[in-house]
């Protein structure tokens, strides 16, 4: 049987370097997975939980992303783990996930940035996202947060096959840019159309699929700090520009304990499923930014469904006036919210 006590024993002898944080609720060591070389236990980036609220186990590493429930699978890739803690762990999980309904299939692929080049197109591409919310950042800023300006450097800096056409590919890199899924696999485009030069592919938002799984996480998230031991705040968006001018225009760039998700569409209802089955996050609370065509359905199935579990969420719209959303610079954001859900 699994025994907390133990684990935390043999993650003391398999990972020397680490140390007990956040009071016991923490483990923090090196990533092995991305080759974080830190030595020292304030710059470690790679946490594993010990006393989640769910009694599950969580790891996530904040240099490479890569990060869910800590499966028997994973802990095999992190070091030689002995066969009878591998089983106990797997039953551990199965026992605590069914008894929570936690979906233990979240899946997060390793990507390495990519490289920039200063040139017309890229600082085109630069010049339109600060233009459009307002904003000054350079280059690292955009990366940082996930955003992709050149689609062919992302795939040609992790040895991707391509999985779609060369000239297509190229095109996108042309006119496109793109925001990164929540678990990597995907970039989701839109078209920019800039300098009055159309780009053949009549559409405006593209879906790429760097890897051929079978269950994409689409929707994108700025990369952020979170204790999950606290209450986090869970700010979610249509778009990855609205969520961007949230981010920066209205939330201060603060990434402690708050997430910042942009669904690509009118899907609010997943993204709360994914925070709350995936993620396993008890301790949140819901601030989401409609734009304003939304139907009153959608409001309708985010009471049902968080409602009963008496989570609290807040919705904004920006009454602007002409305004539909949030996907612009802050002297044109006039933030109105109310309650759409109380909480405990």
């Amino acid at each position: 049987m699994f025994q907390l006590n133990e684990f935390v024993e043999f993650l003391k002898t398999e990972f020397p370097e680490g140390v007990i944080a956040s009071n016991g609720a923490e483990f923090v060591c090196r990533c092995r997975l991305c080759g974080d070389s830190a030595t020292n236990p304030y710059k470690m980036r790679f946490y594993i939980s010990l006393n989640h609220p769910s009694g599950l186990i969580f790891f996530n590493c904040f240099n490479c992303g890569a990060g869910g429930l800590l499966t028997p699978n994973r802990l095999r890739q992190l070091c030689d783990a002995p066969v009878e803690l591998l089983l106990d762990l797997g039953s551990y999980n199965k026992m605590k996930s069914n008894s929570i309904g936690y979906n233990t299939s979240r899946k997060i692929y390793v990507l390495k940035p990519e490289t920039i080049v200063d040139d017309d197109i890229n600082r085109g591409k630069l010049e339109y996202f600060n233009k459009r919310l307002g904003l000054d950042l350079t280059y690292l800023d955009l990366v940082s947060n996930k955003i992709v300006l050149s689609l062919a450097s992302l795939i040609k800096n992790n040895n991707l096959a391509l999985t779609r056409h060369a000239s297509i590919v190229k095109e996108l890199d042309t006119f496109f840019i793109g925001a990164i899924g929540m678990n990597n696999s995907t970039v989701n485009l839109r078209n920019l159309n800039q300098g009055g030069v159309l780009s053949s592919i009549d559409k405006k938002y593209v879906n790429y699929r760097l890897i051929q799984n079978d269950d994409p996480k689409r929707f994108y998230a700025i990369p952020t700090i979170s204790n999950y031991n606290k209450t986090i705040r869970v700010n979610i968006a249509e778009g990855m520009f609205d969520i961007n001018s949230i981010f920066y225009n209205l939330r201060d760039s603060n990434k402690q304990n708050e997430l910042y998700i942009s669904v690509g569409s009118k899907a609010y209802t997943s993204a709360i499923k994914i925070v709350l089955e995936e993620f396993g996050l008890l301790d949140v609370v819901f601030h989401i930014y409609f734009d304003n065509d939304v139907e009153e359905a959608i409001y309708y199935r985010i009471k049902e469904l968080c409602g009963p579990l008496q989570i609290p969420v807040y919705q904004h719209h920006n009454t602007y006036k002409n305004e539909k959303d949030y996907g612009v610079p802050l002297s044109r954001i006039k933030d109105s919210s109310k309650i759409l859900v109380k909480g405990w």
